[in-house]
Formats: C-alpha cells, structure tokens, sequence
C-alpha cells in the first residue's frame, strides 16, 4: 500500500478558498472565512432555491453549480492513487456532506421523482421531505436541516450514533448505514468525526473495491461504472446508539436497498433465529409498487 502523505494546513486553506470561489462564481454569494460559512451560505441559498420552482433556465444552472461544487470536493478528498486513502482534513469532508445533501435535495425537488424517492426521503424530517417531493407550498426547514448536516458531520455526542444514506441521482440504489461518535484510522493515534471518516472510507471503497481492509466491497461493485461524486453521502436522522441501530435494521428489512441486500452482511445471520426471521422477511410479498 502506498505510504500515507500527510495533507498540510496550506492545501486545506487552499481547497477552502477554491471551493468558496467556485461557489460565488455560481451564486454570487461572497462567503469568506472557515468553512463553516460556505456551509451556511449553502444552506440559505438552498433555502431560498427551494422557496419557489423558478425558471428552468436557472434550474438548470443551480444544479450545476451545486455539481460542480460537489467534484471539485471529492476529487481533492478522494484517494490520490490506487488502493491509498483519502485526504484527512474534517471540515473539508463536512463542507462535501453538506454539499451532497444540498444536491440531491435540490436535484429531487426539480427533477422527476423517481420510486426511490419516496422510500429515503421519508427518514428527512417531514416538513423537509414535503417540501423536497412536494414542491414549494408544502414543507420548509430546508437551512435547518442542512445546518444540522454540517453539526452531524462533526457530531460529537458520546451516546448518540447517525442514520445516513448514500443516494445518487444516476440510479436508483440507495445505501442505509449508520455510524457512532468516533472512528479509529489505521496509521493514527487519534480518533475522527464518524460520520466523515465513515464517508471517506466510502469513498476508497468505491475508489478501489477490491482493497482488502474494506472487507466486502459488493455495494462498490454496484457503483464502479459511476463517478464518485455521483454518489451522495449525508446523515438524515440523530437519535441514541440503540435507536439508530434498530431504526437501521428496520430500513434494510423493509424498504430493501440493493446496495444493501447485495452489499451487505447482516447481523443476524450469526443468530438462528434472526436468521429464520431475516428469511421468513425474504418471502413475503414484495411491496406493491415492486410488485409486477
């Protein structure tokens, strides 16, 4: 494995400015300062995006430049070479959070709604779901919730744990997971935010599937023929360590994903009894809308 290179304060100062010039090119927002205020300034103008259809035209434009914004992020976060890891700096990775949850809300509320969309939306708190499904009218909460991205991003609560997804626009298979306060990193002596260590160790593994400490790499297999900023991480719910964990084994045991039935391992299958049930699950009826 190559040798991890240690990313220095000047590059993240610098993919910070990069990022906010991009970001007021696109917007005219001028947003100077740490990251947490492009973050805010994200979620404002979302907020303000989300309030009306506006032109198609300015659609258009407003999804590319979330886009753009977006790949420019994960291309300086993503590992730098096969097999190597990413770019360690948390409020970088926040910022990418905060961007990833921004595009796909925006991207869902104009575009066409796919069945997806009326499955992951529905773990958003409700007056964000109406407001991204709906359309103007119905819903709003759109700042507060992005805000509650970038502090989830970076929680820090000991007995709290997150329920992320990883949604794209280009397909339909969506990802459930959950992570808790830290998260060790090999080569390290500290620990990292969970929830942007979590999106960083997607990131290699979507990079690279078959890298040997990402254990199985499935779910990536289902992702190799997308871009990596095709792919969209953000945490959509906070509640403690147990709750977000039975909330986790809900969604895959009825809702399905297929990245995550394919990708993978779930806990029961060590226990002959939940093994039972998982099966029992397995043979009912599918869903109406899935069935044919």
């Amino acid at each position: 494995m190559p040798p991890t290179q240690k990313t220095t304060r000047r590059e993240i100062r610098r993919i910070c400015r990069t990022a906010q010039e991009v970001w007021t090119t696109g917007t005219g927002a001028v947003v100077t300062g740490s990251a947490d205020n492009l973050a805010r300034s994200i979620g404002g103008m979302l907020s303000t995006w989300m309030a009306t259809w506006g032109t198609e035209q300015q659609r258009a434009h407003r999804a590319r430049v979330l886009k753009d914004l977006r790949r420019l992020l994960v291309t300086w976060v993503a590992p730098r070479v096969k097999g190597g890891r990413c770019r360690r700096a948390p409020q970088v990775s926040a910022v990418l959070m905060v961007t990833n949850a921004a595009s796909v809300l925006y991207e869902t509320f104009i575009g066409k709604k796919r069945t997806c969309d009326g499955l992951w939306s529905k773990y958003l708190p409700p007056e964000v779901q109406a407001r991204t499904v709906r359309g103007p009218g119905y819903g709003s909460g759109i700042q507060e919730f992005i805000s509650e991205v970038w502090k989830n991003a970076l929680s820090q609560h000991d007995a709290e744990g997150l329920l992320y997804v990883i949604v794209s626009r280009m397909h339909q298979k969506w990802y459930v997971g959950m992570v808790e306060k830290w998260r060790k990193v090999a080569g390290r002596t500290d620990e990292l935010p969970a929830g942007v260590e979590r999106q960083s160790e997607h990131y290699e593994g979507m990079a690279d599937p078959k890298a040997p400490r990402l254990g199985s790499g499935a779910k990536y297999t289902l992702w190799k023929p997308y871009e990596l900023w095709d792919q969209c991480m953000f945490p959509v719910h906070r509640d403690t360590i147990p709750r977000i964990e039975k909330l986790e084994q809900y969604v895959i045991a009825t809702d399905q994903p297929p990245a995550n039935r394919r990708g993978k391992r779930m806990r029961e299958e060590k226990d002959p009894w939940r093994e039972e049930f998982r099966k029992r699950l397995q043979q009912q009826r599918p869903p109406r809308w899935q069935r044919k």
